[in-house]
C-alpha cells in the first residue's frame, strides 16, 4: 500500500530495480550482522520484515510487468509461464541448496545462505534496470500492439460448365457429376435444362 502508487508515478523500471537492490543490500547487511553475532531472535525478525517490505513489492510488480510486453491475446499465458518458471526454479533449487546450508547448524553457513539470496536479488535489480519496460501510466495497447485478426483461408472454387439438353447433340453425353480429380473443382447443378440420359 505504501509503495504501490510509486510504481505508477516514479515508474516501473526504477521502482522494480530499486526495491530489488535495496532489499538485496539489506539482506546482505543482515547476513553480516548475523555472522558477527549482533542479532537476537527479535532483531533478526525485524531485519527480515524490513527486507521483505521492499522485496515483496518488487517481486509482485516484476512478474506482472513482464506480461505487459506481450500482446493481449498471449498475456495470460505469458504471466502463467513466467510465474511457473520462477516458482519451479525457486521451489526446486531453494530446498536443495539452503536446507543443506542451514541444517549444519553453523552460523557461517546460514550467513552464506543469506548472502546468496542477497546476491540473487541484487543481480535481479541490475537486470531490471537494463531490461525493464517503462509501462507506467500507459494503456496495455500502447505497451504491446495487439495482434491483427487472422483472415479466414478460403479455397478457390472452379465452376464447371454443364451442357443443357439443347446443347447436347446426338451420341454425346453430358459431363459426369462429382469431382474429376482436380482438388479445387466442385460440381455446380445447372440452372436451366436437364441432362440427357446416357
Amino acid at each position: 500500500m505504501l509503495l504501490g502508487t510509486l510504481f505508477d508515478t516514479l515508474g516501473r523500471k526504477p521502482m522494480i530495480s530499486g526495491t530489488y537492490l535495496i532489499s538485496g543490500a539489506l539482506l546482505l547487511g543482515t547476513a553480516w550482522l548475523f555472522d558477527q553475532g549482533h542479532l537476537s531472535a527479535l532483531t533478526l525478525t525485524l531485519c527480515w520484515v524490513i527486507v521483505l517490505f521492499f522485496a515483496s513489492a518488487g517481486a509482485s510488480s516484476a512478474y506482472l510487468t513482464v506480461s505487459e510486453v506481450f500482446p493481449m491475446e498471449t498475456r495470460a499465458l505469458a504471466i502463467a509461464f513466467f510465474y511457473a518458471i520462477g516458482t519451479a526454479a525457486g521451489g526446486i533449487s531453494g530446498p536443495l541448496l539452503f536446507a543443506n546450508l542451514i541444517k549444519t547448524g553453523k552460523v557461517g553457513d546460514t550467513a552464506l545462505a543469506f548472502a546468496i539470496g542477497a546476491a540473487l536479488m541484487i543481480a535481479a535489480g541490475l537486470v531490471a534496470s537494463v531490461l525493464g519496460v517503462k509501462a507506467e501510466q500507459k494503456s496495455l495497447e500502447d505497451i504491446a500492439t495487439p495482434r491483427p485478426p487472422r483472415k479466414p483461408m478460403r479455397r478457390p472454387v472452379t465452376k464447371r460448365r454443364h451442357l443443357a439438353t439443347s446443347q447436347v447433340g446426338a451420341g454425346q453425353h453430358p459431363p459426369p457429376l462429382g469431382r474429376t480429380g482436380a482438388a479445387d473443382e466442385e460440381p455446380v447443378m445447372p440452372t436451366t435444362g436437364t441432362y440427357l440420359a446416357a
